[in-house]
């Protein structure tokens, strides 16, 4: 990342991966963890 110019496609990719994540670990801490017997 270091040496690049920050730009709107950039940006917006970051905040899709960062959306994405919060939203598997949402799914994981909601649904998996359960069924596994562990309270997250």
């Amino acid at each position: 990342m270091a040496g690049t110019a920050p730009s709107k496609e950039n940006s917006m990719e970051n905040l899709l991966i960062i959306g994405g994540v919060i939203v598997a670990w949402v799914v994981i801490t909601r649904f998996i963890l359960p069924k596994l017997g562990i309270q997250g």
